[in-house]
């Protein structure tokens, strides 16, 4: 897929990736592509002689986490951040060599209307709402934070769950991700956001659970451009990520199929 022209917006840029396996029939014809990690279908594009795979939420380590995933219609996980990005992407790597599969992956630039340089208190939120659509929780004051933490813990109870509330709140937002796809719904200063930075704890290291972050994309988020790493694979996103009516009607099917 070939570069979209470049704007000075205020932007941010986010990583899909996916993991997969082509195999081609001993009759000859189009290569079978199979996805593994990361993407939600594949094919072979005849025209372009190109792969092209349809993004998903990246993957979590845990498979006990995998029914915290935010619901397509509601918003997509993409990987966020140098540092946590670069290790991602190694890990993943490391998984398809061991797999014997293949990994690509794409950076898209996402145009987020500015980003504040300080802590994000509540006040702060409502005020900047229709002008700023990105945010980080772990740069939310403690007034925010509070409003997040007692909303999952209440998601939490009506699911059937036992919440530490003694427990340090960015890790017990940290172990329920999909809670996001309600949060967006209910709190209103919260609705206008395009990227929202969350904390997931997915990863055990040494008993404890290790805290690493990711970029919860939400429908109509504008992209700016996007970079394919290989020549041969394009990474494409659904169509209700960047239209919101798509993403109305993608809703209303989940719930018909409910």
């Amino acid at each position: 897929m070939p570069s979209q022209k470049k704007t000075t917006a205020p932007s941010v840029r986010l990583t899909s990736f996916a993991v997969y396996r082509t195999t081609t029939p001993a009759s000859g014809g189009q290569p079978q592509v199979e996805v593994l990690y990361g993407a939600s279908d594949a094919r072979f594009n005849p025209a372009t002689r190109k792969i092209e795979l349809l993004a998903d939420s990246i993957p979590f380590h845990s498979e006990s986490f995998t029914r915290f995933t935010p619901k397509p219609g509601h918003g997509m996980l993409m990987l966020y951040g140098i540092r946590d990005a670069l290790d991602e992407l190694h890990k993943w790597r490391t998984k398809a060599r061991e797999l014997g599969a293949e990994f690509a992956s794409a950076e898209f630039e996402v145009e987020v209307g500015g980003i504040e340089k300080d802590l994000v208190s509540k006040e702060m939120l409502k005020a900047s709402r229709k002008t700023n659509r990105f945010l980080n929780v772990r740069r939310m004051k403690a007034d925010l934070q509070e409003d997040v933490f007692k909303c999952f813990t209440r998601y939490a109870k009506e699911d059937g769950l036992k919440v530490d509330e003694d427990m340090q709140r960015i890790l017990q937002i940290a172990t329920h991700p999909s809670y996001f796809d309600r949060l967006f719904q209910e709190y209103e200063d919260l609705q206008d956001m395009d990227v929202l930075v969350i904390p997931v704890a997915d990863i055990e290291i040494g008993g404890r659970r290790h805290i690493r972050q990711a970029a919860y994309v939400r429908p109509g988020a504008k992209i700016l451009d996007v970079r394919q790493v290989r020549p041969d694979v394009d990474i494409v996103l659904p169509a209700w990520l960047t239209d919101e009516k798509a993403a109305a009607k993608q809703l209303k099917f989940a719930e018909a199929m409910a």
